[in-house]
């Protein structure tokens, strides 16, 4: 490659001098501007109850969000039972949620939640459902998106979206002026028996995103300007490998004007605001300043012998115990004593431990003795951190 000549830097100086502002203060402030539609939703996957432990902790991260509302695309609960029994699984899945308090909750009717014991959509299973929330399709209009539910289980139409919900689904679609247009069913479309007249529906429209779930994993494609999204929050992953999306997560949908675009979020991601403890992490740095010094001088006791005085401290304001250890790196150090106690320092005291290290004439160390000082701190959350510092001793 060419070298630039004497001639042709001060050129390159003198362009770049020009182009930069003569002070940092010519500059003008960055103010961001503010958007006429901006909002973010979230969408679960299944949960089926077969992670519920999962699922509430992932209910309290969408909570920490304070998203504009939740949409869930299917299978809540297990299903496949009596209508009785249906109905308990409902009282059990609006408690599981209910922690969202004012945001609103949007369900898509999924197999699991129509299915009665004969594996199959019933209409007294459905009428469960719809007296709980409402119509197994619907649409409703936020800001400057249209957001649209299916049914892809209704009773005589499994696997399929139907004629007559197409049919309502096109007439949806050819009304709306909004600029975004989201639509979610539970089964993945390519996998209805209708699905070619569904995508060649959605592909006419200026349809962003199709969300769906039940197959427990995620994956995202683009078929003809359509974005197909399958996501699951807690339900059994058949395929439990990250690198095919094998994990439970949920969707953070954001849209901004005519921008539009989502994020998966692993479970348990998301820290409460209290989720550290103050208190600890002061304590924890006052041990970091306070505790023992990283070195400390050997002072000779003999042939092959050494003793090291270790200072340790208590700078805080709880009591603490001290457990000391002492080693070398390629084991050929001996320490006296072989065995140290635990020691007991109220706030603000000091001791000062003595210990020997030898080693045999034959069998010279290429390392120096260190020893271990460690405290266990206590958070509110009742774990407990081990704090180590590791003091070495020089010849």
């Amino acid at each position: 490659m060419p070298t630039l000549s004497r001639l042709h830097v001060p050129a390159l100086v003198l362009a770049w001098a020009l182009a930069w502002p003569a002070t940092a203060g010519d500059a003008a402030p960055v103010v961001p501007k503010p958007a006429r539609h901006e909002f973010h939703f979230v969408v679960l996957g299944d949960s089926q109850f077969n992670d519920p432990a999962t699922f509430n902790r992932m209910i309290d991260d969408v909570r920490h969000l304070n998203p504009a509302f939740v949409i869930q695309v299917g299978d809540m609960i297990d299903g496949y039972a009596e209508p009785g029994e249906i109905s308990a699984q409902w009282q059990r899945f609006r408690s599981q949620v209910a922690p969202l308090g004012q945001i609103p909750f949007v369900p898509v009717p999924g197999n699991h939640d129509l299915y009665g014991p004969e594996r199959r959509a019933e209409p007294e299973i459905e009428a469960i459902y719809r007296g709980l929330w409402g119509p197994t399709y619907r649409s409703f209009d936020y800001r400057n998106a249209r957001f649209i539910v299916l049914n892809s289980d209704a009773p005589g139409a499994e696997r399929r979206i139907g004629e007559a919900q197409l049919a309502w689904l096109e007439a949806r679609l050819a009304e709306s002026t909004a600029e975004h247009v989201f639509v979610f069913l539970h089964r993945p479309p390519a996998t209805l028996d209708d699905a070619a007249a569904l995508h060649a529906l959605l592909r006419r429209f200026p349809v962003r995103f199709v969300f769906y779930g039940h197959q427990h994993h995620y994956h995202y494609l683009q078929r003809d300007g359509v974005r197909y999204v399958m996501t699951n929050a807690a339900a059994d992953n058949v395929v439990p490998y990250p690198e095919v999306g094998g994990y439970d997560h949920f969707l953070l949908v954001t849209v901004r004007d005519g921008d539009a675009g989502f994020a998966v979020v692993h479970a348990d991601a998301i820290e409460p605001p209290d989720s550290a403890d103050a208190e600890a992490n002061q304590v924890l740095f006052a041990l970091w300043r306070g505790l023992a010094p990283e070195q400390v001088a050997l002072a000779g006791a003999g042939p092959q012998r050494w003793t090291m005085d270790l200072p340790i401290a208590n700078p805080t304001g709880r009591p603490l115990t001290v457990y000391l250890s002492c080693a070398s790196a390629d084991d050929r150090w001996r320490f006296e004593p072989a065995a140290l106690p635990a020691l007991a320092l109220a706030p603000g005291a000091q001791q000062t431990v003595r210990v020997t290290a030898a080693h045999d004439a034959d069998r010279v160390p290429e390392s120096e003795p260190a020893c271990s000082v460690q405290v266990l701190v206590q958070t509110r959350f009742g774990a407990w951190l081990p704090f180590t510092r590791t003091v070495t001793g020089h010849r």
